[in-house]
């Protein structure tokens, strides 16, 4: 029954990283050419659509927080040792990602963060923290959890303030929407982060 349980949890997360690159696919195509209106079900999926970077980090950031979770323990988020392991397997899995998918959308600052030999975050407030953060959300087993593993994913590169509020909002959202919460009760939640009282068309 166990083992059925964790085939069913990795079925769960398979399909969530899934959601999370359909995602990046469907809307590579308007990335310099935003769109405020549903798109027809029957064009969804533009010809010239393509995965980005997006997708090579959400991935990198899984594979990262995946190996380092193998090697601490349920208390990690109170042993700062144990804390620090996420850190480097998620930064040497982006870095490995990276220079293995190396023309896939990056911005400048991020090339440049991949040819050096430290690899230290460089305070960046970009959207790209949030965009990689998904699989913390779907791999935690509380609110704080995935509020700390989000955080981790981001500041590797992304250690703005904003930055790793994007990241969170992100990750605590969907461990919300797991535990079945409503739409109204994400929105609040996603409110201590964002104001979020505008339309599409103020976007």
């Amino acid at each position: 029954m166990k083992k059925k349980k964790l085939i069913n949890e990795q079925d769960q997360q398979k399909t969530a990283m899934l959601g999370a690159i359909c995602g990046d696919v469907i809307g590579s195509v308007y990335e310099w050419d935003n769109i405020d209106f549903m798109l027809d079900p029957e064009e969804l999926v533009d010809p010239d659509a393509r995965f980005t970077d997006d997708t090579v980090m959400t991935c990198a950031v899984a594979y990262g927080l995946k190996e380092g979770l193998s090697k601490v323990g349920e208390d990690w988020m109170s042993v700062p040792e144990q804390e620090e392991i996420l850190v480097e397997e998620v930064k040497n899995a982006i870095v490995k990602y990276g220079l293995k998918y190396p023309n896939v959308g990056y911005g400048g600052r991020f090339k440049k963060w991949l040819r050096t030999e430290d690899h230290e975050p460089y305070n960046s407030w970009g959207n790209g923290s949030g965009m990689r953060a998904s699989y913390a959300g779907w791999v935690a087993t509380s609110l704080e959890e995935a509020e700390r593993l989000a955080e981790i994913s981001a500041k590797v590169t992304h250690n703005h303030p904003e930055g790793i509020d994007g990241a969170k909002a992100i990750a605590g959202s969907i461990f919300l929407l797991r535990k079945g919460e409503s739409k109204a009760k994400i929105r609040e939640y996603a409110e201590n982060f964002y104001d979020l009282n505008f339309t599409l068309k103020k976007i």
